[in-house]
């Protein structure tokens, strides 16, 4: 069984991340260098966001600087980031 220690949170401490992401992110790569996958680079808590969105728990979503609406008839179904100019 694995358990998280010191050691993790300090190597794998970010500003932005909190333990349960650091913890997933770790898990991850541990299974996918065993089954020899590549890693998803997108971030747990986008993962996260993604999710609940599809179970409709969110009615936005911004993924790649697009933000995503549901349902669609009511706003538009993508829209781009304004520019300043």
């Amino acid at each position: 069984m694995f358990e998280p220690n010191e050691y993790m949170w300090k190597k794998f401490a970010d500003s932005s991340k909190e333990k349960w992401e650091i913890y997933a992110n770790c898990m991850q790569e541990i299974f996918n260098t065993e089954r020899k996958l590549p890693v998803n680079p997108q971030p747990s808590r986008e993962k996260v966001n993604y999710q609940e969105f599809l179970w409709g728990q969110k009615d936005e979503i911004t993924v790649n600087g697009k933000t995503w609406y549901w349902p669609p008839n009511k706003k538009p179904t993508a829209v781009e980031p304004k520019k300043d100019n």
